[in-house]
């Protein structure tokens, strides 16, 4: 994911004002930071307004989703 510039301050105000039903969603696919059933998470209308809520600070797809690039895992502690 990446910020444009001169927006940290308001994206994290957006997540310090987080929707309930945002976290409610992560918490049934994210454990141990790592998100699963990525599909459902993309297909999930709280997760679409949530992108749509963001789009305005990073660049993103199509679809308003994030633009990622994937990360090798590197550590991983239980």
């Amino acid at each position: 994911m990446k910020l444009k510039p001169n927006v940290i301050n308001e994206y994290k105000q957006r997540h310090d004002d987080i929707w309930p039903e945002l976290v409610a969603l992560l918490h049934e696919h994210v454990s141990s930071n790592t998100i699963s059933s990525n599909d459902k998470l993309r297909e999930n209308e709280i997760m679409q307004r949530w992108w749509k809520h963001m789009a305005d600070l990073m660049e993103t797809n199509i679809d308003q989703s994030p633009i990622t690039h994937p990360l090798k895992l590197v550590f991983h502690m239980d």
